[in-house]
Formats: C-alpha cells, sequence, structure tokens
C-alpha cells in the first residue's frame, strides 16, 4: 500500500508544477482516412499514469488533473486535424459546470469511463455535456458486468473498446466484443476499438462492424509539436502509413 503522505506529495508536485505531458494518437477509420486523436497523458515524474490517476480519484484531486490536462491538450493541439477524445474522471461529470469549457463542443468527444457510468450523478453529468452539444464516448472494459442496461441512460455516440477487450477477442473470438458492438450499432454509436498490435486486426475488426482504430500498428502516441509538424508539412500521411509499411 503506497503511503497517503507519499501519494499526496506526488500530486501536489504534478499539479503545482503543471508536471503533465500530452500526447496524441491517431485514431483510423477502418477504411483508411484519420479521424482524430486518442489524447494520452503522461508525467514528467515517470510517475505510473494508473497510479497516479487511481490516487487522485481516492484523494479528490482528479478534477484537478483534469483541468490540467485539458488546458494542456487544447494549448498544444489546437492545429491537428479531427476530433480529440479526452478522458475525463467520474468526479469532473458529478459536476460538469465548473470543469467543461462549453465552445469545443466542434473539437473535443468526451470520454467517460465504466467507473462513470456506474455512477447516477456521473451519469446525469454526462447527459447535461451532451445538452450543450458535446458527444460523449464510453470507454468500456470486458471485465466490467453489469452495464449494459445503462446504454439508453446514457446514449453515447461512440463506444471505445479498452485494448484489454480488443486483445482478448483476438486470441478469442467467442469474448463479447461483438456482442457490443452490434449493441452500438442498434443505438446508432461508432465503434472504436483501442490497442490494436498488428495490422491485420483491422480487416478482422471491420468485419464485425468496428468503425475505426487506434493502436501502435497505426501510429504511436507522440507530442502535438510532432503531429502538426507532420501535418503541416504534409508527412502526416507518412508518418501514419510508417507502420503498414514496415510490417
Amino acid at each position: 500500500m503506497i503511503p497517503h503522505d507519499w501519494a499526496r506529495e506526488v500530486l501536489d508536485a504534478v499539479i503545482q508544477n503543471e508536471d503533465v505531458e500530452i500526447v496524441f494518437q491517431p485514431i483510423h477509420h477502418v477504411t483508411g482516412g484519420l479521424w482524430g486523436f486518442d489524447v494520452l497523458t503522461r508525467f514528467r515524474l515517470e510517475a505510473s499514469v494508473p497510479l497516479l490517476w487511481r490516487w487522485a480519484e481516492k484523494l479528490h484531486r482528479a478534477p484537478e488533473l483534469d483541468r490540467l490536462v485539458v488546458q494542456r491538450a487544447l494549448e498544444t493541439g489546437y492545429r491537428l486535424p479531427g476530433l480529440f477524445f479526452i478522458r475525463i474522471s467520474p468526479e469532473s461529470l458529478k459536476c460538469p459546470v465548473s470543469q467543461i469549457p462549453r465552445d469545443w463542443a466542434h473539437r473535443i468527444v468526451w470520454v467517460a469511463s465504466d467507473s462513470a457510468v456506474r455512477h447516477q450523478r456521473a451519469r446525469s453529468g454526462i447527459r447535461l455535456v451532451q445538452s450543450w452539444g458535446y458527444h460523449v464516448a464510453w470507454l468500456h472494459q470486458e471485465t466490467a458486468e453489469g452495464l449494459a442496461s445503462k446504454w439508453e441512460e446514457i446514449r453515447p455516440s461512440f463506444l471505445m473498446l479498452d485494448r484489454g477487450m480488443v486483445q482478448r477477442w483476438v486470441v478469442s473470438p467467442r469474448k463479447p466484443l461483438p456482442e457490443w458492438v452490434t449493441r452500438a450499432q442498434k443505438a446508432g454509436a461508432q465503434v472504436i476499438a483501442l490497442g490494436v498490435e498488428e495490422l491485420s486486426w483491422v480487416s478482422a475488426l471491420k468485419d464485425v462492424g468496428v468503425d475505426a482504430a487506434a493502436g501502435r500498428a497505426l501510429g504511436s502516441p507522440y507530442s502535438a509539436k510532432v503531429w502538426s509538424w507532420a501535418y503541416e508539412e504534409g508527412f502526416l500521411g507518412q508518418l501514419l502509413s510508417d507502420r503498414r509499411d514496415n510490417r
């Protein structure tokens, strides 16, 4: 167990020093073409990303981190093409009025985790955010059970299938990934598969109805500076196709 005092010190350092690095991982249509970017967080203190977010939630500091991440993502990535898929904590969704800017509905898709979908207040926050014109993506893990009944309540525009769910399905096609794809299709939502490590997975995912994919096979996470340079210089397609050419 990590001491609370240590966790507080690390969080204080990260937030006070704005010690956050934002990287952008491309999301591609399965038929080709860039859709947007999955916005990912790194910490220059080299702290474990999942662990730090977990402690931020335990110590009720996640909204502070959310504000920092959103601010940094918009500051660094505004020149990039496509949509930004930005994760937002359950705590921030419980009180979105103080957390979410009103004027980026044309660029930002807010990504809600299974933890957010479980909480009634967070689900109410999701509906409020949608009323402001934002689209919401539900990031779903195979291990999160009992949540299918919440679909009608939040009506996400996108279903993002977590990397573990995708990779387990590749090994065992009897896993429930196609069931969730069908549920999304029936509701008019589009499906994005994360954690795609092999290009051969893309055609298999397309066959079961997945609309888009992201993962190292399709482009690694880079800073906005790298992607902006590639876009402005006309090299974006070349960078995105590097891994296709090096199979």
